[in-house]
């Protein structure tokens, strides 16, 4: 799988064209989107946009979901290709080795 990005700005409070979740999209440019998971996408953006964070919410091993002060949302879905349960995952501890 890897990284899908999905922005909402429905609920955005300025009216700006750019929300601060649409900058905030740009924070994964350089990763690796076959190897990103939750913890790693939680990761950059509290180290990013600390400042920036209303409240993020965790999907368990799915995604996160950041609200920044704007109200705009960032929806982060992200799994590395080794958390299919076949290999051991460093990342979530499962897979067929951890049986």
């Amino acid at each position: 799988m890897g990284l899908h990005l999905s922005v909402d700005n429905t609920a955005e409070i300025f009216g700006s064209v750019t929300s601060i979740a649409d900058l905030a999209q740009f924070s994964f440019a350089g990763e690796d989107s076959q190897r990103l998971h939750i913890y790693r996408a939680e990761e950059i953006a509290r180290t990013d946009w600390r400042d920036e964070i209303r409240d993020m919410e965790m999907e368990y091993a799915t995604g996160i979901s950041v609200t920044f002060n704007d109200g705009s949302k960032l929806h982060v879905a992200a799994w590395a290709d080794c958390c299919d349960r076949t290999f051991y995952c460093d990342h979530c501890g499962q897979g067929a080795l951890a049986a």
